[in-house]
């Protein structure tokens, strides 16, 4: 997959806030 998706997007997809993934981001769980 090479396309890019929006924080609103994975949140909807994979159902967790945007705020989580902000949070999961800035703890270095995405990659």
């Amino acid at each position: 997959m090479n396309e890019y998706l929006t924080l609103a997007e994975t949140s909807k997809l994979i159902g967790k806030s945007k705020e989580t993934l902000r949070r999961w981001d800035r703890e270095g769980k995405l990659s």
